[in-house]
């Protein structure tokens, strides 16, 4: 809009410089929108108005005058400066006009069309579909000639033929069989496609001609039919999915467990989605966009969608938005944004469908709450709402994932697809087929139904297309309906008695039930595992075999990037030294480093060396490419074989007891408080004391997480019921004879979780219980993260290397770790690396941290109230057993720590196994050629052969990839004791028996000396006992 009177500019033409002023009609119109306030868009007045012009009223009633006009008519008059003043100032005609807006904009494209992504892609597939048709069945046929209209209905009955008979379906018991739906949609998109291009000899569109004068159309509706039944085509509709809380509910308590260490972010998103979808019964791509074009268009949920209101102490309802439903994208009007109220849950054991505490907590993770930096922050926070930051309110609700999934791009908005993929692994984990995020919506919807009527489900479905004046003007529409209630149970007893009994029978699925009866099976009858293992969900393993891994190899795209691959090294290979071939010949990436630096100074190397260095770079491309292409290929097959694997299983016959046993299991999963995780107190118990008043923390927790766990009470509750399980559980084992198959490995002999509390039959439950649980809740969500981001902090202060905290602070001869061998590092390049090596420290030993004071040389009682401060780490050890006033937990520890077995990462001790091996390498084994083969094999794997190894049997390829060196040290070490095909070793000292409980070492030396082991050492050196 240009800032002179008069001279308003479109949107469309260009404004040019004004000389003179303007005291045409348009002028006044612009003084008198101005003046009047009434045109938002209009110009200020004319600065230098006659002096007649100066009041309101005379120029009011010159405009009228002028324009021949009442009052009445200032929308016209608007319109008509607007219309004078399109040039700037410049004199230009109405046509003038119309040529610039035509030329700067063309308006023959069909925009909806263009914006249809899903029906473009239809008909372009379908478009081409025909063109190729065309060329092979008549090559003859000039390509701008392929719609001529004798084309047309020359070939098109036998096009439909081609594709019906060669296409593949996905339907029917076999899973091959095409739908009739799919070719009437066929059908349909191709009549378009005919409207729009079939033509004459003269050009001219002849598409309805040929459609309804021909009756082409009238036949290819008979040919429909004609196919439907001469192929057999699947005419009825796929069983439809449901999916309740209870498969939900499984799904994140396993999606829980798998991201104890890494990846909480991601799965607390995967939460925000689920317990979302399952009240308001969304689409995905109302969540996340669908395609390039809705991407373009931000036509996602974004942070501003929500609104987060607090209802009492740890207690929120959320509002949320959703602008983007299915039909309402691309039209001029969209009508309302609908609304929903999503109120706090008021049972504890439904805190894992709490939509607020879920949301609340994932901003959280994201930074994203203005003014809460911290957890406690946030609990203490007394503002009504909880506002999202000004600069993120823009950002995506839901963020799309890195590789592998561990954790989010920011500000990259996720794909409806990418949700639904989260979705499918998390159900798969729980052994779950047929899961589709589409069933949680029609289980919402059937529920809606049954507890509200079907307008009500019809509305939040948002298949209210038929809304009357009330509810585009009169009523709050979806914000009135408690989706919450509805979904989580509250509303079922107000539903008439055989919706009731509908709602009843419909809470468990088939799904549900096949997960659980296989869980009881596999679980149950190996030693040691409790019921809860049951209802966690088990995902179905799949191991590739060769003939698997051989067709995933031929895949077109694994093939091509091969091939690309070969012809490199090749080139490679001409370019080195020709003994290079020889001496580096395994084709790994790795080789050539180690080539450059041996042949460095050779001088066919240094003619060619800045060409290798490119090469180089192309192989890692190209390599990087290919290994792309191949875990697609192999992913397919997998899941390909899982879906297989599950439908037999699926497929197999239940019992009558099998099913109620798992129908028990379900309602014990829906109504348990146990189904809440809660602080794991073998895990956090100490890491709580050491911080929660106050002085331990620098390093390795940040302030955060000090801050969160910082909290009036919590301690002395956590610790007294700590000890009190201690001193039972110490009783009993006292009171029963030593059973080395069930020694405690932790050290820690408490309940798994504490102050539980129970209101499944109950209406109401104290806020003060509902407070408790949900801090716990969300404390224990967070804790992963804080505990990455403090290790990731390490580790950046360290110049990328990941520090054990444990050894940095014990002494040396302390830092001990498998078969109490003495370690001789603590900082490690990956996280793998040292996972690896904290899991083969004890928790008496992880103590050592927690005894840091900001003086190197002062060190204090783990336990805060003992507050002792001590010069080394040894003197707090004894102060801690034998002074502290908690000596009974650390005594546990340290026995824990000095009995502790092998084959659970705590430092396992010399097992009988172990020393009968040790015998016999030191007389020496024998060993064949195809045991040397194997050593060999192992020593010289390419990362090649290790990612086929990963894929073959779905490992983690980085993780495999980190173990390598260790992996080829060890055969390298074996290598080396071989002497005249024999492996042989010294055998180990006595000490490392140490530490074993009273007797036992009496009875291993017992068994060692027997006839009976010598004759194993015997049957071993004869080759009976295998590989």
């Amino acid at each position: 809009m240009s800032s002179t009177p008069g001279a308003s500019t479109s949107r469309a033409g260009a404004s040019g410089p004004s000389n003179q002023q303007d005291y045409s009609v348009a002028a006044f119109g612009a003084a008198l929108n101005a003046t009047k306030n009434k045109q938002r868009w209009a110009d200020p007045p004319p600065a230098d108005l006659p002096p007649e012009l100066n009041n309101e009223k005379a120029r009011t009633q010159r405009l009228l005058n002028l324009a021949g006009i009442n009052e009445g008519t200032r929308m016209g008059v608007a319109f008509a400066h607007r219309l004078q003043g399109v040039g700037g100032g410049s004199s230009i005609s109405g046509r003038e006009y119309v040529t610039n807006i035509k030329a700067g904009m063309d308006m023959d494209k069909n925009f909806a069309a263009l914006f249809r992504p899903t029906v473009n892609n239809r008909r372009r597939t379908m478009e081409l579909k025909w063109e190729v048709y065309i060329i092979w069945v008549d090559p003859d046929v000039d390509p701008t000639d392929h719609w001529l209209n004798e084309v047309v209905v020359g070939h098109w009955e036998d096009f439909f033929y081609a594709m019906v008979d060669l296409t593949p379906g996905r339907s029917g018991e076999d899973g091959k069989t095409l739908r009739s739906a799919t070719v009437y949609e066929w059908s349909q998109t191709w009549s378009w496609l005919v409207l729009q291009k079939c033509v004459n000899r003269e050009g001219a569109k002849v598409g309805q001609h040929v459609l309804y004068k021909q009756g082409v159309y009238r036949q290819l509706k008979d040919r429909v039919l004609w196919f439907s039944h001469h192929f057999q085509l699947d005419r009825h509709i796929k069983p439809q999915s449901f999916v309740g809380r209870a498969p939900l509910l499984l799904m994140m308590r396993a999606g829980y467990k798998k991201t104890e260490v890494y990846s909480r972010v991601p799965f607390q998103q995967s939460c925000v989605a689920l317990s979302l979808v399952c009240q308001i019964a969304a689409r995905m791509g109302s969540l996340g966009f669908s395609t390039p074009a809705h991407l373009a268009k931000q036509m996602y949920a974004k942070l501003e969608d929500v609104k987060i209101i607090r209802v009492s102490y740890c207690r929120w309802k959320v509002i949320f938005n959703l602008k983007y439903r299915k039909g309402h994208n691309w039209v001029a009007d969209a009508g309302h944004i609908t609304r929903y109220t999503l109120e706090p849950v008021t049972k504890i054991h439904n805190l894992w469908f709490d939509f607020g505490v879920h949301l609340v907590s994932f901003l959280h993770m994201r930074k994203a709450i203005q003014g809460c930096e911290t957890l406690q922050d946030i609990f203490e926070s007394k503002l009504e709402e909880l506002r999202i930051k000004p600069d993120m309110r823009k950002e995506p609700l839901f963020l799309a994932r890195t590789a592998k999934g561990e954790d989010l791009v920011p500000s990259k908005a996720a794909s409806a697809k990418g949700l639904t993929r989260t979705f499918q692994v998390l159900a798969e984990d729980c052994g779950f087929y047929g899961f589709t995020s589409h069933g949680i919506r029609r289980e919402s919807g059937d529920r809606l139904g049954l507890l509200l009527g079907t307008e009500v489900a019809r509305e939040v479905l948002v298949h209210d297309e038929d809304r009357t004046t009330y509810h585009r003007s009169y009523s709050r529409n979806t914000l009135n309906i408690p989706v919450t209630l509805a979904m989580e149970g509250e509303l079922d007893a107000q539903a008439p008695a055989v919706n009731q009994i509908a709602l009843r029978r419909n809470s468990v699925t088939d799904m549900v039930l096949d997960s659980i009866i296989d869980s009881i099976e596999r679980i149950c009858s190996r030693p040691g595992n409790s019921d809860d293992a049951i209802i966690e969900g088990r995902a179905v393993a799949v191991v590739l075999t060769d003939e698997d891994m051989a067709t995933a190899n031929e895949d077109k795209e694994v093939e091509r990037a091969q091939f690309d691959l070969d012809g490199l090294w090749g080139t490679y290979y001409e370019k080195m030294p020709s003994q290079a071939k020889i001496t580096h010949g395994q084709r790994d990436i790795e080789s050539i480093g180690k080539a450059f630096e041996r042949y460095k100074n050779n001088e066919h190397y240094k003619k060619n060396q800045e060409e290798l260095e490119k090469i180089r770079v192309s192989l890692q491309v190209l390599g990087e490419k290919r290994s792309a292409a191949l875990r697609v290929a192999v992913r397919r097959i997998r899941e390909e074989k899982k879906k297989n694997m599950i439908k037999e299983r699926a497929k197999a016959p239940r019992t009558t007891d099998q099913v109620d046993e798992a129908h028990e299991k379900v309602e014990e999963l829906l109504e348990s408080n146990n189904s809440v995780p809660d602080l794991d107190l073998s895990r956090f118990l100490l890491t709580a004391d050491s911080v929660s008043k106050g002085d331990f923390g620098q390093g390795v927790l940040t302030e955060a997480a000090i801050t969160t766990l910082r909290q009036a009470g919590l301690m002395d509750e956590l610790l007294s019921e700590h000890i009190r399980d201690d001193e039972v559980a110490r009783e009993n084992a006292e009171a029963e004879p030593f059973d080395d198959s069930n020694d405690n490995e932790n050290g820690i002999e408490v309940q798994e979780n504490a102050g539980q509390f129970n209101d499944a039959h109950e209406k109401q439950v104290f806020d003060v219980d509902m407070a408790e649980a949900v801090k716990k809740f969300m404390i224990s969500m967070n804790l992963p993260v804080e505990m990455s981001e403090s290790r990731e902090k390490i580790a950046k202060a360290n110049g990328g290397k990941y520090r054990c905290e444990v050894c940095f602070t014990l002494p040396p001869e302390q830092r001990t770790g498998r078969y109490k061998k003495v370690l001789t590092t603590n900082t490690f390049s990956n996280k793998t690396h040292l996972d690896r090596h904290l899991n083969s420290h004890t928790e008496w030993q992880k103590l050592a941290p927690y005894m840091r004071t900001e003086s190197p040389t002062s060190f204090k009682c783990p336990i805060f109230e003992c507050g002792q401060k001590f010069s080394t780490v040894e003197e707090v050890q004894e102060h801690c057993t034998t002074n502290c006033d908690d000596s009974p937990v650390f005594k546990s520890l340290k026995r824990a720590h000095e009995n502790r077995s092998r084959g659970t990462g705590t430092g396992p001790r010399t097992s009988l196994k172990a020393r009968k091996l040790a015998a016999e390498l030191e007389q020496g084994i024998e060993l064949d050629d195809e045991d040397m083969a194997v050593v060999k094999w192992w020593e010289n794997l390419t990362s090649d052969q290790v990612e086929q190894i990963a894929l073959k049997y779905n490992l983690d390829f980085e993780e495999l990839t980190a173990l390598m060196p260790d992996i080829k040290e060890a055969m390298g070490s074996t290598r080396e004791q071989i002497r005249d095909g024999k492996a042989h070793m010294v055998k180990p000292k006595r000490d490392t028996s140490q530490g074993l409980p009273p007797g036992l070492e009496d009875r291993v030396d017992e068994y060692m000396s027997s006839e009976r082991f010598n004759q194993e050492v015997e049957r071993r050196n004869r080759g009976e006992f295998g590989s």
